[in-house]
């Protein structure tokens, strides 16, 4: 039972005002439209724009299989597909490049573009994804002392490696009308394999600029500290449900990445590798917006720690990223795969080739929503619907600040405090809820009752009840099309148009019955063919709903 039934959300915020002017970042393709990026969102168009990206490393799946996935993931409601380019997958022998077969870039790009999806490469080249020497080739390794570094030896391979990507890209970046929208250099830098210099990641930049990487967005890592410089990269950051790299075999109790929280920084991401305190950030999050690159779709396992996540241990955590103010969902990773076999040896990471942990040889299944093989886990059907409101929702969303209730849980294996945040813009918003803990057995929260105080005026929501690992997202002060939705004990899922009319579309929330409440000064007249409807106060609700495709009414606004 929780111990606190009466929850307060302050919702009169000031939302500050976006700046841009210090992101040193945008482009437009030949028919006009633009990607560009202020210190709180994305914006397509100039409008704000809320992507879902999702991983997917094409070097570690079928060609010939390539497009049926990607429909699966634009089917799941991605935007963006990221996918490592792992050096040692195409340069595993000096000067013998491999871009054929599941190892071609391009026929990758060209079927993201066929196929209206974005791609985000992730050109390192220092990678890791658990491939051996974070990919780099075990002949560079021979060859350089010093990696990752602005050395002269190292950067001019590094030189070769980009522009060998680049002509495998050339004529596919978006001011080309191409999907390549923007690159992620290096990963984890600063945090992982040496303390590093900023510098290094500006060197980088520079280098795939010089080669023709004239994109809209540049991305780094940003969790443990990485080195971010400013206005020049947009930090990225993330959060897993399990940390198989821990060196450890001991429980690592309940983690903070199912509370709500502003500005997440998971500090156990690259634990295996980290060589300093991993639990600050280097960068100023008020110049930046809260985006993701490594939001777990999964994990991988190791030999010493072999966790096993449910749908709901992977669906919680973007959720809650969500409500915290992300931006971007960026999964890593959405489709799992096979790592392929070298000419020389395998290529998975390794403790014999140096590094903490041993991984499978060939299995990449990641436990993703989309497994090695293309299955299909229930992960996918829960993340397709959140997926499906960030689609329909997304431009409202974006702009809208973070606000917390009066009552916090005191850490992630607090079960007595319900969890839940708004994310609020003026008088509107919406409200969520997340009761899933993962290894912790969540409670009953009975008669939960949330104000969201407002600037002049309160949206009481009726007392509800919370189950075990419920998570959702219900509405305040939504406009349907000139009739105002106070408030629905109901997720909001989609709009379809149907027979001229615009309908939208919601799902139930387990154990709670669907209510809504309209002002019924924008109602001219309604329609419910099954269940009730009362007048409270200023309010028309409808109630005594039973979910399913029968449970449709219809509503005319004031003006027809």
């Amino acid at each position: 039972m929780s111990r606190v039934h009466g929850l307060t959300i302050d919702g009169r915020i000031s939302v500050p005002t976006p700046s841009a002017e210090h992101l040193r970042m945008g482009g437009c393709d030949p028919q006009g439209h633009c990607i560009t990026v202020n210190s709180r969102y994305l914006l397509k168009d100039g409008r704000p724009w809320l992507p879902v990206m999702g991983e997917f490393h094409f070097s570690r799946y079928p060609a010939e299989l390539w497009e049926e996935e990607l429909l699966k993931m634009k089917a799941a409601g991605i935007d963006i597909v990221a996918t490592y380019i792992f050096w040692i997958h195409h340069e595993e022998v000096e000067g013998e490049w491999d871009w054929s077969g599941r190892r071609c870039l391009r026929g990758f790009a060209e079927l993201c573009a066929r196929n209206g999806l974005y791609l985000y490469p992730r050109i390192g080249p220092w990678a890791h994804g658990e491939c051996r020497n974070g990919g780099f080739p075990d002949w560079l390794l021979r060859k350089c002392p010093v990696v990752r570094a602005d050395d002269p030896t190292y950067l001019g391979y590094v030189d070769r490696f980009y522009r060998q990507i680049y002509a495998q890209l050339e004529g596919l970046l978006f001011k080309d009308g191409g999907p390549v929208i923007g690159i992620q250099l290096e990963n984890e830098y600063g945090h992982v394999g040496g303390v590093g210099h900023p510098e290094h990641i500006l060197t980088l930049k520079t280098l795939a600029q010089r080669v023709g990487f004239d994109v809209p967005l540049y991305t780094v890592t940003g969790w443990g500290g990485a080195w971010v410089p400013e206005g020049e990269v947009l930090p990225v950051l993330g959060g897993y449900a399990a940390a198989p790299w821990t060196q450890h075999t001991e429980p690592l109790g309940p983690l903070p990445v199912y509370l709500f929280q502003s500005y997440a920084n998971d500090p156990n991401i690259g634990g295996d590798l980290a060589v300093r305190n991993t639990r600050r950030i280097r960068f100023d999050p008020h110049l930046y917006p809260y985006l993701t690159c490594e939001t777990g779709g999964g994990i991988q396992v190791t030999d010493h720690r072999r966790p096993l996540l449910s749908a709901d241990d992977i669906a919680a955590i973007p959720l809650t990223q969500l409500a915290s103010g992300a931006n971007l969902i960026g999964y890593y990773v959405f489709h799992g795969g096979t790592n392929p076999v070298g000419r020389l040896s395998t290529l998975q990471e390794s403790r014999e080739t140096g590094y903490p942990n041993d991984l499978p040889v060939l299995s990449y299944d990641f436990q993703a929503p989309l497994r090695e093989y293309g299955q299909l886990r229930d992960s996918y059907r829960h993340l397709k619907l959140l997926h499906t409101f960030i689609r329909t929702f997304g431009e409202q969303l974006a702009p809208m600040e973070t606000a917390f209730p009066d009552h916090l849980p005191e850490g992630a294996g607090d079960t007595e405090v319900l969890r839940l945040a708004a994310r609020i813009s003026g008088n509107r918003g919406f409200l969520f809820v997340n009761n899933h803990q993962r290894h912790v057995k969540m409670p009953f929260h009975r008669g939960v009752a949330v104000d969201v105080a407002l600037p002049g005026e309160d949206v009481p929501f009726p007392p509800f009840t919370v189950v075990p690992d419920a998570k959702f997202i219900w509405p305040f002060n939504l406009d349907l099309s000139g009739v105002r939705l106070v408030y629905a004990e109901a997720q909001p899922v989609c709009t379809l148009a149907v027979e001229g009319a615009q309908t939208y579309v919601f799902a139930a929330t387990p154990g709670v019955p669907p209510v809504y409440a309209f002002d019924s000064a924008t109602v001219a007249a309604w329609s419910v063919r099954h269940g009730s409807v009362h007048l409270d106060g200023t309010s028309l609700v409808i109630a005594d709903i039973q979910p399913g495709v029968n449970a449709f009414y219809e509503l005319t606004a004031m003006d027809g």
